[in-house]
């Protein structure tokens, strides 16, 4: 591993705030442009956000293959630990010169990631219901909120299982979760909040919205039947 650095003042700290900003940049761009007219959309932007949504899902599954007790050679290592932020690796940010960091805090803001997102979008299109009056909130809160959950849903399933994916001790006695290693799994109280918080997670964010996909693909055929734009608009993510 790398050897641990005194964190530098100010400048340690740029990282997570430059993450944040443009992290909270791009969910204003993606929430205003998949929500646009189909009409109005041009073959170019299309092809740019399907590209785009292609290569975060590729990079999120090479993270899983990443994760495996495997030796990997460079520069696919390189590049992965580069792009490990897609996967909700907070380490290159330097989040510990930000704030006191455990093992659990850190699992717990991992999962946070995904409900701050939402919930920012919600803030975005609360703002644009404001300016054009004639929007309807709900399916487009749905279109959006659905499309980042399916460009991360991977990471996000990474996140709820972390607690699960444990090696085993020389001898067989212990094992130890291999995100955290110092955290023994199902022995102490540290993994036990870290499952509990997975469970949580796992109901909140992709459980409603496996439910959704499945409900969407089961009453396409009905809700096409009934012309019903506002079924179309919320789940344009799936089936557009």
């Amino acid at each position: 591993g790398q050897a641990c650095r005194p964190c530098r003042d100010g400048l340690d700290t740029l990282p997570m705030i430059f993450c944040c900003i443009s992290a909270l940049a791009a969910l204003s761009a993606v929430t205003i442009a998949i929500n646009r007219d189909m009409i109005n959309q041009t073959g170019w932007s299309i092809g740019v956000m399907v590209s785009l949504t292609c290569l975060f899902t590729a990079i999120q599954t090479m993270s899983v293959y990443l994760s495996l007790n495997m030796t990997w050679s460079e520069p696919l290592v390189s590049l992965m630990e580069a792009l490990a932020l897609l996967t909700f690796d907070l380490s290159l940010v330097k989040t510990e010169c930000l704030m006191s960091i455990n093992p659990v805090s850190e699992h717990l803001f991992r999962l946070l990631i995904p409900l701050v997102f939402l919930t920012y979008v919600a803030l975005v299109l609360a703002v644009k219901r404001r300016l054009v009056l004639e929007m309807r909130f709900a399916p487009e809160f749905l279109n959006a909120s659905g499309s980042i959950l399916m460009i991360f849903f991977v990471s996000i399933c990474m996140s709820v299982f972390d607690p699960l994916v444990c090696y085993a001790h020389p001898g067989g006695a212990y094992a130890s979760m291999r995100r955290e290693p110092s955290v023994l799994c199902f022995a102490g109280a540290e993994h036990g909040a870290m499952l509990a918080a997975g469970v949580f997670a796992f109901i909140l964010t992709p459980l409603p919205f496996l439910s959704a996909a499945i409900f969407a693909v089961w009453r396409y055929p009905r809700y096409i039947a009934m012309h019903s734009a506002a079924f179309l608009k919320a789940f344009r993510f799936l089936f557009f």
